[in-house]
C-alpha cells in the first residue's frame, strides 16, 4: 500500500477514535493523544496550516496534561516541526528549548535528540550555520542511545546541507552519504535524504552521480504524497537529465508539469528549495 494511502487510512481511524472520547471525561488523555498523532498526520501529508491550527489550539489546553510528560513532549515537538516546516524558526526555537529543557529532566534520549536537531534546523533557516552546527553535532552524540534509530537520518541530513551551504563539500558528501546507508527502514526519511545529496551533486555538477541518487528517491516518492519534495526531485532530475542529454529528459519534465497541476488543483503551494536557492557557480 503507497504511504498516502496509508496516512489517509490513519487520519480516518484517528478521527473515529477522536469521536469515542469526550474531552472531559476519564480517558480524556487518551484524546489529547490522538489529536496529537493527528496533527502529526496531517503534517505527513503536507496539510501544515491544518495541522497548526490543531497544535495551536492543543497547546491552548496543555496545563491540563502537565503530568502526562511524554504526551506534552510529542506536542512540543510536533509544534516546533510546524513551526520550522513553515519557516517559523525565530517562533520554534523558545519552544524548542523549553521542550529541550522538559526531555531533560524526563531523562527523554529520544526527545532530546529530536530537539537538538530540529534547534539545528532553526538556526539554519535564520542564517546561524556555525549554531546548527553544534546542535547537529550535540545530537549525534546521542546517537548510539535513541530507541529510534531512524531519527539520525534527518540529522545527518540537515548537517549535510549545512555544510554544503558552506561550502564544505567533503563534510557535506560524508553526512548526506551516511544519513542515506542508515535510511533502509524509513523511506520518508531516506527520499529526503537522497534528494540532498542528489542535489549537493548537480551543485557540484557531477551529473553522472546526481542520476542514480535522484532516480532512487524519486522511486520513493511516487510512493508517497506528491508535495514539494516530489517537485524537488523532478526539477532535479529534469536537469540533470537534460545535462546528460538523457532521452528520459521529457518524460521528467512532462511528469513534473503533471504534479504542478495536480497540486495546483488541490490548492498546494509549491517551494521547492531548488528555485529558491539556485546552484552556485
Amino acid at each position: 500500500m503507497h504511504l498516502q494511502n496509508e496516512l489517509h487510512s490513519s487520519l480516518k481511524a484517528i478521527e473515529i477514535g477522536l469521536k469515542s472520547f469526550q474531552s472531559d471525561g476519564e480517558r480524556s488523555h487518551l484524546a489529547y493523544m490522538l489529536t496529537i498523532m493527528k496533527a502529526s498526520v496531517l503534517e505527513k501529508l503536507d496539510r501544515n496550516a491544518e495541522a497548526l491550527q490543531l497544535v495551536e489550539e492543543t497547546w491552548e489546553n496543555r496545563g491540563n496534561y502537565v503530568w502526562f510528560s511524554n504526551g506534552l513532549l510529542n506536542l512540543i515537538q510536533i509544534r516546533v516541526e510546524l513551526l520550522n516546516k513553515m519557516g517559523l524558526y525565530e517562533k520554534a526555537i523558545p519552544i524548542a528549548k523549553e521542550g529541550l529543557t522538559f526531555a531533560k529532566l524526563d531523562s527523554n534520549i529520544d526527545r532530546i535528540f529530536e530537539l537538538l536537531s530540529s534547534l539545528g534546523e532553526a538556526n539554519a533557516g535564520i542564517g546561524k550555520l556555525q549554531v546548527a552546527k553544534l546542535y547537529y553535532q550535540k545530537a549525534n552524540e546521542l546517537e548510539s542511545k535513541i530507541s529510534r534509530k531512524s531519527l539520525a537520518i534527518t540529522t545527518y541530513t540537515q548537517l549535510g546541507k549545512v555544510y554544503s551551504r558552506q561550502g564544505e563539500w567533503k563534510m557535506a558528501e560524508t553526512n548526506l552519504k551516511h544519513a542515506v546507508k542508515i535510511g533502509d527502514d524509513d523511506e520518508y526519511r531516506l527520499c529526503k535524504a537522497l534528494t540532498a545529496l542528489g542535489d549537493l551533486y548537480y551543485r557540484r555538477e557531477q551529473y553522472e552521480k546526481a542520476y542514480p541518487v535522484l532516480e532512487q528517491a524519486w522511486k520513493i516518492a511516487q510512493k508517497s504524497t506528491l508535495d514539494e519534495s516530489a517537485c524537488d526531485i523532478l526539477l532535479l532530475l529534469s536537469s540533470v537529465s537534460k545535462h546528460l542529454r538523457s532521452t528520459e529528459y521529457t518524460n521528467y519534465t512532462d511528469t513534473l508539469v503533471d504534479v504542478l497541476t495536480l497540486v495546483r488543483k488541490e490548492g498546494g503551494k509549491i517551494m521547492t528549495n531548488f528555485v529558491n536557492d539556485p546552484p552556485m557557480e
